[in-house]
Formats: structure tokens, sequence, C-alpha cells
């Protein structure tokens, strides 16, 4: 069993960050156990609770590990691509179904009101939002329903990415996740273009 004194207060950090990364990615939520992480370190329990002081900070620092990674794997082709919207979306939906317990993870934030929320995570949260916004402007006549149109294109997205992942079917065939996301925001930017 490893000692403190054998790394740094801020490499023990990116170790703990590191390990419960991993083990959510193996295992989603039931991953994320202070003793499982600490014993995939080769540390204590104590040094986790040494390093964040509870659970949660930790979390939020898995978060952000998660959120950074989709930043990376959204900055991969935006530069060549017309549409960013349709990318935005499309990357969105490929990563929950390519990193599903990541994603679903990610999305475990139970009773935490808006002030338990680290600023540098809620930033992470903006930066992903504030494209989607960009990115919607060239579609739509009213540039100040930008924000709101956001919201509801991310939000529905979000619905479809559950039901899918969860298994549940529509009845008239397989649920094509990306059809499914690319239909309603045709439809969705029809409307309100034309309300």
């Amino acid at each position: 069993m490893a000692r403190r004194s054998d790394h740094s207060k801020e490499e023990l950090k990116e170790l703990s960050i590191l390990h419960a990364y991993e083990l959510v990615e193996e295992k989603g939520e039931a991953g994320f156990k202070a003793r499982d992480i600490a014993k995939r370190m080769g540390y204590t329990v104590g040094t986790i609770y040494y390093i964040f002081g509870n659970m949660e900070n930790l979390r939020f620092h898995v978060y952000g590990a998660i959120l950074d990674l989709f930043h990376e794997e959204i900055a991969k082709g935006i530069s060549n691509k017309r549409n960013k919207l349709n990318y935005h979306i499309k990357k969105y939906v490929q990563f929950s179904q390519d990193y599903q317990n990541l994603w679903l993870f990610l999305y475990g934030l139970d009773d935490m009101t808006q002030n338990d929320i680290p600023d540098w995570y809620l930033d992470k949260i903006h930066r992903f939002f504030c494209m989607i916004v960009e990115a919607l402007l060239p579609h739509i006549k009213q540039k100040r329903k930008a924000p709101k149109a956001a919201q509801t294109i991310l939000t529905s997205i979000h619905g479809m990415c559950i039901l899918s992942i969860r298994g549940n079917r529509v009845r008239d065939g397989e649920f094509n996740l990306e059809a499914m996301a690319k239909h309603m925001i045709t439809t969705y930017l029809y409307g309100l273009n034309n309300s």
C-alpha cells in the first residue's frame, strides 16, 4: 500500500480522478466507490477524503474529465463542417452511444442545486451550450430565440439518447436515434422559423 508521501497532493488528485474515471467507464455509477478507487490507486480511502473532502467533489472532477473528452471528440472534425448544428448533435448522439457508462454517469446529478455545483464545472457546461447556440444562429430568423431553441433541442436529443440506451424501442421498429434527432431538429426549426 502506498503512502501519501509517495506522491504530492496534486499527483494524488490526478490519480484519484484518473482511477475514478476508469472505474466509471468500466462499470458506470457502480464503479464510483471510494474503496474501489482507493484500491486501484494503491492507497486508502482516507487519501481520497484527504484530497477532496468528500466524494461529491471527486464526482465533479470526473464529470469535468468526461466533458473534456466530449469537447475533444467534437473538436476532431469541426473545422471542415458547414452545418455545425448537425455535426454537434451527431457527436452528442455518438458520444452517448460510444461512452454509455460515462454519459449516464455525467447525468447522475440527483438532488443538487445550482449552488452545489462548482463554478469551474458550470463553465464547462456553458462552453458546450454556447457552441450549440452559435451553431443554431445560421438556421433561425429571430436570433434572440437561439438560447431557448438550444435548450429545447438539447433536452429533446438528451431524452432520445436516454430512451435508446435504456433499451426502449418504438412500436414501428427499431429506434434509429440519429434519424430521429435529425428529424426533430428539422421539424423544430421549420416550426420556429414559420411561427
